[in-house]
Formats: structure tokens, sequence, C-alpha cells
């Protein structure tokens, strides 16, 4: 059985279109043929029944006649006659006698007669035709005598049938295949070996011959309309030439990528090389760290010990210039090491709960002392509704505070520098906050604004520049601030001033707005302000309002006096409190104002006098009712509540002491057992001289292999200050081994506190991880000890509850 599958799989198109064609060709040729002799069998089947028509209808009339007369003889001749016609076989005549008895006379061919003698069946290829014979009387009255049968062969009928189709068949079998054989030719002129020249061009289309081209053997006439052949070779066209292009594309991406790659690799390699060299940077920070912190601890040590003796004026001034320059140099290095943390992403922010008005206070009070500059007032305030409970890194922000606060006193000769802060905006639990530095100092050129904040940049970096300086402070501040999650700008114009400013993100500690002093004995006080400086009479009204106070501001000693007077000319209750800025009163603020001193004399009000470090107050006829106050500037707002609150409370107005980091005497530190682990002759003496301080004689080791020796032996010591960086054995080193030892020997473990010249975490880290205490940062102070000793107190008393 044919398997089409196969055969549509295994054969080509011009084999599979012939056959179809023949099979199409074929089947309309059967279909007319069919058609054809359908409609012969047809026309000879009418014409043999017209034939036997003609035949009855000629012989009714003499056949009845015979019948009428019953002449039998005429009868059978009549009857015979019609056996003679073509094609007729058999002749039957019917009908009845007198007597009305049926009577049959029947006559039949020869061949009709030998196939029923010889017994078989008549022929089934018959036509039978049946007449009446009626007989019509004079009278006209017609009667029906019997009936004529006719019975005609088909045999000749189907013969010519038979050869009417063969010769049918042989004229469409011909011209069949004459068709087939012209269209096959047609095809295969037209298509078929264009479709062959396509396949053997694909097939041998390769990389090397793409720029050849699909050319068809077929006439392309200007006029012609595209065929598909013609859209067929287009398109392959076009895909050789797309080819062509994607590959010379992809040609471009890998030459890209392999440069891109080979940019890679060069990048990686500067990458490493610059990894390299910020290793070895930080290595040398931190080398150089320690060996300038070493000797900077022998210098600032020393100064520290000598202010502890008695000393004239002069040697005093001197030692704190040396200090001054100690605590300068120290600024520099801790700048150089936090721009190289920063630098190498090790810079990690605090996030510590603290009071924002605390720590700028803080900060402003660290300018107290700078008596060179009298001629400039520092003022601070903060805005309404700015949060002061913050969640961040105090430190840090304290750091780029005094960093713009001391750029901005080293470019101002006089005028004012003002701190400010206020809130942009707070959201999710966090808070955006400015803070702007203003001074009236040199100003700054535009086109200097863009390089203040790059590394080692200034806004003058000539030879012989007159404000020094590393270029550090700025860069530093700038990654802090956006460390902290803000930005920092300059707002200056050259002759007249700058304004810094940076904004800073932190959380807070508890959602609320500002809150007023909690001691509301201020409230409803009234105060007069009287100060020249237009930013300090704002701050200090600031100031007075946050404690809810009624307060009035003039800028002159006159100007006091006529509001005093129109107070008093309406009856009004005289002020509760007169604040003077006295250095500001009278051209340069050395005298006081004569007639303001009267006027105050016997005054009911307290009266605070603001005065920097060279303006001492002078007012010898002031006879107030109460002790005049006393405030050195710069103010801020705690100082000037408190001292309002203690003389509200009538509290004596003796200064208070200032909060210093004095040492008092431990006598039960004398029996301390201190070993002191220090390679360095002059770090030796400092620490030797800040310990007996302290009543406390140290022992004294060169190297780690030492200090292990000493832990060894049956008096121990309570506590070792270990240096890190020593000959034969380092502390790291040392204090491993003695952790060791006393875990081995189930021994109480000594408090160990690193003295280390390192400044960086790692080192930091490392001290903690080898298992010491504590650390301290060379150049070590009286202060750092005292702090040491108070938690050796506190670890020493948990120690004992353990035990």
């Amino acid at each position: 059985m044919l398997d089409f599958k196969q055969y549509h799989r295994k054969n080509p198109i011009a084999t599979k279109l012939m056959v179809l064609i023949l099979v199409v060709i074929a089947l309309t040729g059967i279909a007319t043929t069919l058609a054809q002799l359908y409609m012969s069998y047809n026309n000879d089947i009418s014409d043999l029944e017209n034939r036997l028509d003609h035949v009855g209808v000629s012989t009714l009339p003499s056949i009845t006649k015979s019948l009428w007369g019953f002449d039998e003889e005429q009868l059978k001749v009549q009857v015979e006659s019609v056996l003679e016609v073509e094609d007729v076989i058999k002749v039957i005549v019917v009908w009845q006698d007198w007597n009305n008895e049926q009577r049959t006379l029947m006559a039949d061919s020869n061949e009709f007669s030998n196939n029923n003698g010889s017994g078989q069946s008549s022929p089934r290829r018959i036509l039978e035709k049946k007449y009446p014979l009626v007989y019509t009387a004079q009278n006209g009255e017609e009667r029906i005598l019997g009936e004529l049968a006719i019975t005609a062969s088909l045999d000749s009928i189907y013969t010519n049938l038979v050869r009417r189709a063969q010769i049918i068949t042989s004229l469409q079998v011909f011209s069949t295949l004459f068709i087939a054989a012209v269209i096959l030719l047609l095809v295969r002129h037209l298509l078929t070996r264009h479709i062959e020249s396509i396949a053997s061009y694909t097939r041998s289309l390769s990389l090397d011959n793409l720029n050849q081209a699909l050319e068809l053997d077929r006439p392309n006439p200007d006029d012609k309309t595209p065929d598909e052949l013609d859209n067929v070779g287009d398109a392959i066209n076009q895909m050789r030439q797309k080819l062509i292009d994607d590959i010379a594309q992809r040609q471009r991406i890998e030459q890209a990528l392999l440069e891109e790659t080979n940019a890679k690799l060069e990048s990686y390699r500067q990458k490493d090389a610059a990894e390299e060299a910020n290793r070895a940077k930080s290595q040398f920070l931190a080398t150089m760290s320690h060996e300038i912190r070493t000797p900077m601890n022998g210098v600032i040590g020393m100064v520290e010990l000598l202010r502890e003796t008695e000393l004239n004026d002069q040697q005093k001034h001197y030692l704190n210039i040396i200090n001054k320059s100690g605590e300068t140099l120290l600024n520099i290095i801790n700048d150089v090491l936090d721009y190289s943390k920063i630098e190498a992403g090790k810079m990690e922010l605090e996030r510590t709960n603290f009071n924002l008005q605390a720590v700028i206070e803080s900060c402003i009070e660290m300018f107290s002392e700078t008596g060179n500059k009298p001629d400039i007032e520092l003022v601070n305030w903060i805005e309404e509704d700015t949060p002061l409970d913050l969640v961040g890194d105090q430190t840090r922000l304290k750091q780029i505070l005094i960093n713009l606060i001391s750029n901005a006193y080293k470019f101002t000769e006089e005028g004012t520098i003002a701190v400010s802060v206020n809130q942009v905006y707070t959201n999710d639990g966090s808070t955006l906050i400015r803070f702007s530095i203003s001074d009236t100092g040199i100003g700054i050129h535009a086109d200097k604004h863009s390089d203040l904040f790059q590394t080692f940049n200034q806004a003058d970096n000539s030879t012989t520049r007159k404000y020094g300086g590393t270029g550090l402070g700025l860069a530093i501040c700038k990654r802090l601030t956006n460390l902290m999650g803000g930005g920092i700008g300059v707002e200056s114009e050259l002759g007249k001033g700058s304004s810094f400013w940076f904004t800073a993100r932190f959380g807070l500690q508890q959602p609320g707005k500002r809150t007023a002093a909690d001691d509301t004995s201020l409230k409803g006080k009234s105060i007069l302000i009287i100060a020249h400086n237009k930013s300090l009479t704002y701050s200090l009204g600031r100031y007075a309002s946050s404690c809810q106070m009624d307060n009035l501001s003039v800028n002159s000693a006159k100007g006091g006096l006529e509001v005093i007077a129109h107070r008093r000319a309406q009856n009004n209750p005289e002020f509760d409190y007169i604040l003077i800025d006295y250095s500001s009163n009278k051209n340069n603020g050395s005298e006081f104002n004569v007639e303001l001193e009267k006027e105050l004399s016997q005054y009911q009000g307290q009266i605070v006098l603001l005065s920097n470090l060279l303006t001492e107050p002078k007012a010898k006829n002031i006879q107030s009712s109460k002790p005049i106050i006393t405030l050195r500037k710069p103010i801020t707002a705690s100082m000037l509540y408190s001292e309002l609150t203690k003389s509200n409370k009538a509290v004596d107005n003796s200064e208070t002491e200032k909060p210093a980091a004095q040492i008092q005497a431990r006598n039960h530190l004398s029996d301390l057992h201190v070993l002191v682990a220090e390679d360095n002759v002059v770090n030796k003496l400092v620490i030797t001289g800040m310990l007996e301080k302290f009543g406390i004689k140290p022992e004294h080791v060169d190297n780690g292999k030492e200090a292990l020796e000493a832990c060894q032996k049956e008096e121990r010591p309570e506590l070792i200050f270990m240096d890190c960086d020593m000959p034969v054995m380092d502390g790291f080193k040392a204090t491993e081994l003695i952790r060791s030892y006393e875990k081995e020997n189930d021994l109480q473990p000594i408090t160990i506190y690193a003295l280390t010249a390192h400044a960086m975490q790692e080192q930091k880290d490392a001290v903690m991880s080898c298992g010491m205490d504590g650390h301290i940062s060379k150049p070590i102070t009286l202060a750092d000890l005292n702090d040491v000793f108070d938690q050796f107190i506190r670890l020493n008393s948990r120690k004992k509850i353990n035990a």
C-alpha cells in the first residue's frame, strides 16, 4: 500500500508536482469521459425507442385489421416484418378470440431462439415496448383487441459505447500526457531551475563569499512587477547583506569587548596598584603617626608636668604657647589620619543619644580662650521647632563645627562669627538639620569656591600666604557630611565675609518639638539687652525668649537710658534684668558710660555685664542693690539661663568654678603596684611624673619579655601600662602570653592598658583582641590617667563581686 507520508518526504517537489498534475488531469479526463459516455448512452437509447415507436405506429393498424378479420396468416407476415427491424429480437401479439380465450402469437430471432433453446436466460440488456391494439369502427367506436409487445436488444448500443469509451480514453491519456509534459517544462523553465539555483547558492554560501549576490537567469525588465522569485531573491540578498552588517557589527562589538576587557585588565592592574599604594600610604600614615606621637607625648606630657610647678607669668605664657603648638600639631596629625580612614572607607559613624544644644555650646566654649582676637563676637542660636534630642555621631558633628569655626576665626580680624542651626525637614523618624557658620572676614573669590573642599586646597595657596593650615579640614568636613547623609557648601564674596553651611541627618530620640527650660522661674520676667552688635542682641533675645522672658534690645547706652526713662514715665515696673555688653560701650569699650553708671546706681533689677578677656569691667560707680553678674563671652543659652536662675533664687553671685580636669589626690592609690612597660626614655619620664601626681611610684621594664617575667613573680603587678611597640617582644605578644599564664595557673587577671602612639582603628581593635582592658593614645594627659583609675576602680569592684 502506498505510504503517502514516505512519498511526501522522499520525493522532490518536481516529482510531487508532476504526479499531482497527472492525477488531476486523469481524474478530470475520467469525469469527462464518463459524462460523454453517459450522454451517448442516453442518446442511443432514445434513438432505439424512437425507432421502436415508429415501427409500432406503422404496423399497429395492419395488425389490428388482421386481428379484426381473424386473418392469422396475414398476422404472422406482419409480425415477422416487425422482427426484421434492426435490434428487434422478439415480437409478441396477445389477443382474445370470439370465445374470449386468450391467444398469443410470438416471433423471435434465431439468436434469441438459440439462446432460449440452450437453456440460457434471456439477455439482460434489452428494451421492451408494449402498444395496445385498438380497432375503431365506422361509427367511431373504439375497441381494444389485444396488445403488441416488441423486444429490442441493447448489445449494439453497449458495443458502440465500449468502442467510443476506448477512443475517448485514448485521446484523454494522450492529451493528459501532453499537457503534463508541457506544464512540467514550463514549471522547470519558470520555477524549479531557479529554485535549484537558489538552493545551490545557499548551500555554497559561507563567510568567504558573502559579498557575492544571488543572481537568477531570468529577464528582469525595468517595468516588470517583481514576482515571487524576485521577492525570494531579494529576501536572500537582503538576508546576506544583513548578515554582512551583523558580522561587521559583531566584529565591532568583539573589538569593543576586547578593548573593554583590556581596559578592565588595565583598570584591575591600576586598581591593584592603587590598593597597594593605599596600603602603603595607610602603613606610612600609621608609622608616621606613631613616630610623631611618641615625641609629642614627651613634649605635651612634660608641659603638663611643668604646669604643676611654681612658674611666673612669663613662663606660664611660654608653656601655653608650647602646649598650644603641640595641640595644633596633634590636630594636624588627627586630620591626616581621619582623611586616611575616610579614603580607605573605614570611617564608621557612631549612633548615640545626644543633646544638640549641649553639643553646640560645648563647641562655642572651646573658643572662650581665643583672646588674641578680642574684636570678634562669637554668637550662636538654634531656631525654634528644631529638635534637640537626637541620635547620631556627636563627636564627628563637633569635629565639623570646630573646624568651620576655627576657619572663621583664622580669616576674620574683627566683626562677628555667627553659628545658627535650623531644621530643614523631619521624615520617618529622622530629621535633616542645617548648620551655618557665617563670618565678616576677608571672604573668598568666586573662582575659588569649587576648590575649597578638595584635598590640600586653600583659598590662598601662594608661597607667601598669610594663613596656615594643611588644607585637609574642609575636605574632611565634606566627607563627614556625606557620611552623615547631608552636604556642605559656601556662600562668599571677596571682602564681604563668608557663610559655610552643611546639613546632616540624625535620628530622633522621641517625637516632639523643642521644649522650654524645665525651671520656669524666669517665665514672665523682663530683661533689657544693651549691645552694639546686632547678631549678639539677636542671639541674646532668642535666649531670653526660650526662657519665656519679655525682652527688649537696644544698640547703645543712650538707647538704654531712653528705654528706662520711658518705662518709668509709663509707670511700668523696672526691668528685672539689665544685660550690658561692656566691651561695646563708648568707643573701644575701655570706659563704661558714666551716665548709665549713675542711672544704674541703686537700680533694683539684676545687672549682668558681658566682657571678653581683654576688657575687664571697671564700672566702679555702680552701686546696685544686687551683686553684679559678670559673664565672659562667648555667651551660650545655658550659661545665661544658669546665671539668671541663680540670681533669681538669691544665690550668692560668686563665680561658679567651671568644671576642669583637676586631679584630686587619691591617697588610696599610693600602695598600688603599677608596672610600666616602655622602652622610650622620655616617655618613661612622662608617665613616671604623671603617676607620681597620684602618689604612685611605678616599676619599669623595657620590653614585653620583661613584663611577662614580672607577671610570673610572686608579687605580681595590679595594673600594667603596656607600650605596644617595644624591642625583643611587643606589647601584643606579651599580653597574650600573660593571659595564657593566668589561665593556666588560675590567677586573677591583671588590668592591662595599652600605651599606644597609633590612632588607627585597626590598632585599637588589636589592643582589645589580644586581651587588654583598654588603651590610652599618646600624648598622655593627667585627665587620661584619672579616667583610667576611675575605670580601674570600677573594674576591680566588679571582679571582687564576681569572685
